[in-house]
């Protein structure tokens, strides 16, 4: 199976996104999550750094999906037991 080629440009979205995710659950931190991201992305304005929340909310579906089958599992073995 070949190597697939990863851009700088994809690495920056991933970290963006992962990050943004992270400290939107942290409860200990007290700033503001998108403005520290854009902070470290150089972004200029806010509204760039916007386009990352689209992602989340496709994140947090993924996850959410994942857990829910992880719980119908659960129920189900349970169940059967």
């Amino acid at each position: 199976m070949g190597r697939k080629e990863i851009s700088l440009h994809k690495l920056r979205h991933t970290f963006a996104t992962f990050k943004l995710y992270e400290l939107r659950k942290n409860t200990n931190y007290r700033g503001e999550p998108l403005v520290y991201v854009q902070d470290r992305l150089g972004h200029s304005s806010i509204l760039t750094t916007k386009i990352y929340l689209h992602y989340l909310e496709d994140l947090e579906g993924d996850l959410m999906t994942e857990f829910d089958q992880d719980v119908d599992q659960i129920c189900l073995e349970e169940y059967a037991a």
